[in-house]
């Protein structure tokens, strides 16, 4: 049998599954956390009475495609 026709039997007799529909449904990515977290040393307390004692960086990572960039700023 067709799969077509056999949609169209499960829909007659009432059997299809409301459950799973990709309507429904989103996509979601996550993964929970995944790695470590650094600890939090500088506690948001920028003043320094000296130049170069305390410097930031922030290091991204995101899939494009199917390579692997890291952008740091």
């Amino acid at each position: 049998m067709n799969h077509k026709h056999v949609l169209r039997l499960m829909h007659q007799m009432g059997c299809l599954s409301t459950a799973y529909n990709r309507k429904t449904r989103k996509y979601n990515s996550y993964q929970g956390q995944v790695g470590k977290l650094a600890p939090n040393r500088l506690r948001r307390r920028f003043e320094t009475d000296r130049p170069y004692q305390k410097l930031v960086a922030d290091v991204s990572e995101f899939r494009y495609g199917s390579q692997l960039m890291n952008v740091s700023i």
